[in-house]
């Protein structure tokens, strides 16, 4: 039997991976109606959502396009400015898809690796391109189940 040795580090990561909850970066709720009372009438506050986007390395460009704002209108943005309802939605799914992704792959380091780069299952383009795109997240959701069963799109 073999045993495999993690750091402490290593294993505070599986644990995230494992865990119970919707999201792996911003969500610590264990169901989306956990997730629609947490993000109220106004949305999420920028400052809960900014590591996320840190997480995927996107552009200030990338942000807006996702929270569906101008870059001006994101570079005035404080952190406790409410990012909307419709934003904070999209954030949570993207959320879920990073949860997914590195639940697929077993490992962050590949999950991003994997989202920068272009994907035939995509029409070459890369997840990080997709995303901000009308249900460009369901689709690369659906390319990361397609991945964990064995299948292309």
């Amino acid at each position: 039997m073999s045993y495999i040795c993690m750091s402490f580090v290593d294993m505070e990561k599986h644990s995230r991976i494992k865990n119970n909850k919707i999201g792996y970066i911003i969500l610590n709720e264990e169901n989306w109606s956990k997730v629609e009372e947490s993000i109220g009438n106004y949305g999420m506050a920028y400052g809960r959502v900014q590591p996320l986007f840190r997480f995927l390395n996107l552009s200030q460009e990338e942000t807006a396009g996702i929270t569906g704002v101008s870059s001006r209108t994101l570079a005035r943005w404080g952190k406790q400015t409410a990012i909307g309802v419709t934003a904070s939605e999209r954030v949570a799914k993207i959320d879920h898809l990073i949860k997914t992704g590195i639940d697929v792959f077993k490992s962050e380091a590949i999950f991003k690796n994997w989202f920068g780069e272009k994907n035939f299952s995509l029409g070459g383009k890369s997840p990080k391109e997709i995303i901000s795109r009308p249900f460009g997240i369901e689709l690369v959701q659906d390319t990361l189940m397609a991945l964990q069963f064995g299948n292309i799109m």
